[in-house]
C-alpha cells in the first residue's frame, strides 16, 4: 500500500473514532458507488452523517476543507442519495467534512465541520 493511501486510511480511522467518542455509531466506511465515495457514514443525534475526510500536512498552503469544492460536494451528494435509496432511514441527512492537519502521520489537529455543504 502506498504512503498516500496509508495516510488516507489513518485519517478516516481518526475521523470515525472522533464520531464514536461523540456518541455516534459508525454505520459504514468507504462506501463506493459509480458517482464517488463517502469516507465515513455515521448516525446519531437524529442525523445520518455523510462525511468526507481531508488530511493535509502542516506545511500545506490551503486548509484540507478547501479541497472539498462544489464538484466534490455534488459527487458526495449523489453517492449519499444512492446510499439512502438502498437503506431506509428516518434520520435527517447531514454532510460533514473532517479536516486533519498532520506532521509525519501524527495528528496535530482534527476539526469536524458539521453541515459543511449548507444543504
Amino acid at each position: 500500500m502506498d504512503r498516500k493511501k496509508e495516510l488516507g486510511n489513518f485519517g478516516e480511522q481518526a475521523a470515525a473514532l472522533s464520531y464514536e467518542k461523540d456518541g455516534y455509531s459508525v454505520v459504514q466506511t468507504n462506501y463506493r458507488q459509480r458517482f464517488g465515495e463517502i469516507d465515513v457514514i455515521a448516525q446519531g443525534r437524529g442525523c445520518i452523517v455523510f462525511c468526507e475526510v481531508k488530511l493535509r500536512s502542516e506545511k500545506s498552503m490551503v486548509s484540507p476543507a478547501q479541497a472539498v469544492d462544489i464538484y466534490k460536494q455534488r459527487k458526495i451528494i449523489m453517492t449519499a442519495q444512492a446510499w439512502l435509496c438502498a437503506h431506509n432511514t428516518p434520520l435527517q441527512p447531514r454532510f460533514d467534512v473532517v479536516q486533519i492537519i498532520h506532521r509525519s502521520g501524527e495528528i496535530l489537529s482534527l476539526e469536524r465541520i458539521e453541515n459543511a455543504f449548507g444543504v
